[in-house]
């Protein structure tokens, strides 16, 4: 009676869970609920395994030894079904395994670097300290697609496509400033505008120089030829693909210099169980996987750090020299009524307003001035970092914080006339 009063309810709530998965994330919100639906499915399965077994031992034995047999039964049989797809998984991993290698010494990079990785194809930070390191010529990026670009820091004067980053180069780990945590990537930023305000120019094109050095970047599956499954895999007995996440630095005779991966495969887990899936816009069930293979479950290769310690990429940046020379050039582009609205020069406005950010004195009369300056001349189009240094203005400050306004709200008018622009007008 007991068995039959089980698999009725189990059976009811394993229905109510395959089919409306969406009451098992409401009952997650309480918790103790949600458990208790999620869980049905394996409870149900083991429950008619159990009452299979029963049924078929019920000739030779009753009672207790009945019981304890049929579940030692129930559990045998649900460990042994993984076990195929568990060993072929071990046995992949095996094969593909590749000793992590680490340079002794620092590995000069120069030269022409090839930077492949699955996914950016643009010039990010990575790229930019790949170009900002001494001796470095060329960086080209190629993703898996085969798409590539190659980027180099050349003279302004040299003819050719020009090109932005979306990013400005790699940091070390430093202490947290919670007072201006952005302060160190706009010193780079900052950085990289200096170079290009002393006649340099970030050029684009698409030749292919044979790379010095090969920095490659892995996140996919570690058999690059094996056909994607199709349909979902939610109730296959069968592994998932192999996947590789790597940093892998070769030169230019193919000689491995650093090498760290990480390979994780998923298999059914032992015993075998029903358990949900993927997130709440997705949410589903299938059989319970478990991740096999290196590190923890969302380990990530760190690139940048193993770049940072073993190569010779550009790092970091003098954040008081750069406040100064950022200062110092703006001056300078503002004195030169030569220098046209496009020069990288007057984007130091927006680093150098910003860096007033954690100031916590009032603003000088040197830097008022200045300031006064930025806000008066049209070829100075951004507003980002207006308000950072306005609240720094003491004394009688009616007349700048009108000039400010005055700015902010004609960029405001202008964008709203679907323009899509951040810039300031010029004015009349």
């Amino acid at each position: 009676m007991w068995l039959k009063t089980y698999l009725i309810i189990t059976g009811v709530g394993a229905f109510v869970a395959l089919t409306m998965p969406w009451l098992v994330i409401i009952g997650s919100f309480l918790i103790i609920p949600g458990l208790i639906l999620a869980s049905m499915p394996t409870a149900f399965m083991y429950g008619v395994a159990f009452a299979l077994f029963r049924l078929l031992l019920g000739r030779f034995l009753s009672g207790v030894p009945l019981n304890v047999m049929s579940g030692a039964a129930t559990l045998a049989l649900f460990w042994t079904i993984p076990q195929p797809g568990l060993t072929w998984a071990k046995g992949m991993l095996a094969s593909l395994k590749e000793p992590d290698i680490q340079s002794s010494a620092p590995i000069a990079l120069k030269g022409d670097i090839l930077l492949a990785r699955p996914f950016e194809g643009r010039c990010d930070a990575l790229c930019a300290a790949l170009l900002k390191t001494p001796g470095v010529t060329s960086v080209r990026v190629q993703t898996l697609r085969g798409h590539s670009n190659i980027y180099r820091v050349v003279p302004d004067s040299t003819p050719g496509k020009r090109s932005t980053v979306i990013g400005h180069g790699l940091l070390e780990e430093r202490r947290y400033d919670a007072s201006d945590p952005l302060a160190p990537q706009r010193a780079l930023e900052a950085e990289w505008n200096l170079m290009l305000s002393e006649g340099k120019a970030l050029l684009q094109s698409d030749d292919a120089p044979e790379p010095d050095f090969t920095i490659a970047i892995e996140n996919g599956p570690a058999v690059p030829d094996a056909k994607p499954r199709s349909g979902r895999v939610d109730w296959s007995l069968e592994p998932s693909a192999p996947h590789r996440k790597a940093l892998t630095i070769t030169d230019a005779g193919e000689q491995v210099l650093l090498r760290q991966s990480i390979l994780s495969i998923f298999a059914p887990a032992t015993p075998l169980l029903i358990g949900p899936s993927c997130g709440i816009e997705n949410f589903r069930f299938g059989w319970a996987r478990r991740r096999l293979g290196d590190g923890r479950m969302y380990a990530e290769v760190p690139v940048n750090r193993l770049l940072l310690d073993h190569t010779s990429v550009s790092r970091g940046v003098n954040m008081e020299a750069a406040k100064t020379r950022t200062r110092e050039e703006l001056a300078k582009a503002l004195d030169d009524p030569r220098k046209p609205v496009n020069d990288p020069a007057f984007a130091l406005a927006n680093q150098w307003m910003d860096s007033f950010r954690a100031n916590d004195q009032p603003l000088g009369e040197s830097d008022r001035r200045l300031l006064v300056r930025i806000l008066e001349d049209p070829r100075v189009r951004s507003s980002d970092g207006l308000w950072a240094i306005i609240k720094e203005v003491d004394g009688d400050s009616a007349d700048l914080r009108r000039l400010a306004a005055r700015r902010y709200l004609a960029a405001t008018t202008r964008r709203r006339r679907a323009t899509g622009s951040m810039s300031w007008p010029a004015f009349p």
